[in-house]
């Protein structure tokens, strides 16, 4: 079983439980950036997220 240590300052506390969760679409939209926008991320962040065969949430 492989478990991921955090070799740091503040050793396995550092890689904050590996966790993932997107960023609320009103951060994203107050960038004022173009392509930057939390509808253009969407598809982003479908690609890096996998549920395996488990159905798709939210």
């Amino acid at each position: 079983v492989y478990l991921a240590r955090g070799k740091a300052l503040g050793g396995s506390s550092c890689t904050n439980a590996t966790l993932y969760h997107r960023g609320s679409p009103a951060d994203y939209d107050s960038w004022g950036l173009e392509g930057w926008k939390a509808r253009d991320l969407v598809d982003w962040f479908i690609s890096a997220e996998n549920y395996g065969n488990g159905p798709r949430l939210g």
